[in-house]
């Protein structure tokens, strides 16, 4: 076997055992099973929402040292992250350890993006896009996996104990840490003898120590321009942004829409739960294809994102005006597949610019403004004073 499938084997594990985490699927229930203390409001507006602000707080350094330390050691750190999590739900039953265990959810999405960037940093050039389209696909599966065995074990009533479901999300954190470690390194990149020789000339002796870190900054800057001076990785990235945000919303309020839809409806959480495996095993069909095809619409990403960016308008403006309960199901569903394939395609397209290697801040920056808008919009139309119901609170992503 030759390195390059060693790497994307080694990519497309660490994205399926990374991804399995089947306590998500009933962790309100789990908290209030565990926490009889704990109400709707506290979890939702206390407990929950740690998450995000230790995401934004962790997201600036994230930035500033992603591409610095050539990406693996922030995915080992990312790999610590999920076991002190799931350590955390099992062994600590305090209030605090839910507080806490929120603030490692948020540490580990925002050191996602190192994973992502690592794929640009480690595969040629040549490979980027089915890599890409493999790794996410993989990252689906697992969360498919992850989605399905909790889903059965709790439907088939194999057992009624939730920390089981923690066991078994620590287990395969284990597994994830362990490929982590197994990564091959990012090689720093080396320079030509004649960017050595012209920067010797360039630069007095005695000058070299504070020169050198003035040069560093210059080119980071110089890099920094020469990104966004590109139209595709600045359409693209605002993309990211609104979708993120969009998605973060949407993975909140999904079943408080259907509540408002109808009311008291029998095995709520089955059917909820059963949509959403449903929705992430779908997500991996277009990537698929889209990685197996040759070519890589470059030439019609613009025309391309128009139509990505239509259809989420039109899903999401049915989402929070229908009634129907089946209809939001498929709405939802489509819409999950449709953010699927933009952010592999937005991910590839801005990587294969990318090619000084600042990947970790280009992605980093889209997830950094992403929360910063999806907690202002959250403080708007969480406002108790507007008493907005679910439908409307979605409805206000489309405007």
């Amino acid at each position: 076997m030759t390195v390059e499938k060693l790497i994307s084997l080694a990519l497309c594990s660490l994205g399926l055992f990374k991804s399995i985490q089947p306590h998500w699927l009933y962790f309100d229930q789990y908290v209030y099973t565990k926490y009889p203390n704990v109400t709707s409001d506290e979890l939702l507006q206390e407990i929950i929402p740690a998450r995000d602000y230790s995401a934004l707080i962790l997201v600036p350094f994230i930035i500033a040292g992603t591409d610095y330390l050539k990406y693996k050691p922030i995915i080992i750190l990312q790999g610590f992250f999920s076991v002190i999590l799931c350590s955390l739900l099992i062994w600590h039953k305090k209030v605090l350890s839910l507080i806490v265990s929120q603030v490692f959810r948020g540490f580990i999405l925002s050191t996602d993006v190192a994973f992502y960037a690592y794929i640009f940093a480690i595969v040629t050039t040549e490979n980027y896009k089915l890599n890409v389209c493999m790794t996410q696909a993989s990252v689906l599966f697992g969360k498919f996996l992850g989605l399905l065995l909790a889903l059965l074990l709790v439907v088939l009533e194999i057992t009624s104990n939730l920390d089981t479901i923690n066991y078994i999300t620590l287990a395969f954190s284990l597994v994830s840490l362990i490929v982590t470690i197994l990564l091959p390194h990012v090689k720093p990149r080396i320079p030509t003898q004649r960017e050595i020789i012209e920067r010797e000339l360039r630069t007095p002796k005695r000058l070299k120590s504070s020169s050198l870190v003035r040069e560093k900054m210059d080119k980071f800057v110089k890099d920094i321009q020469k990104v966004y001076s590109e139209i595709t990785v600045i359409l693209w990235s605002i993309w990211m942004v609104i979708s993120g945000c969009c998605y973060f919303i949407l993975e909140d309020k999904f079943s408080e829409l259907l509540d408002e839809a109808t009311p008291g409806r029998p095995d709520a959480l089955s059917y909820d739960a059963g949509t959403v495996t449903l929705a992430t095993v779908l997500g991996i069909i277009p990537i698929l294809v889209y990685g197996l095809i040759k070519g890589t619409c470059n030439i019609y990403s613009e025309p391309v994102l128009l139509v990505l960016s239509l259809l989420q308008c039109i899903l999401v403006l049915l989402l929070s005006t229908s009634h129907n309960i089946w209809l939001i199901y498929t709405t939802y569903t489509l819409s999950y597949i449709v953010y699927q394939l933009g952010f592999v395609l937005a991910i590839f397209l801005i990587g294969n610019i990318l090619q000084a290697r600042r990947y970790g801040f280009v992605f980093g920056i889209n997830l950094l403004v992403s929360m910063v808008v999806k907690l202002v919009l959250g403080v708007i139309i969480g406002n108790h004073a507007l008493n907005l119901p679910p439908s409307s609170q979605v409805g206000i992503l489309v405007s």
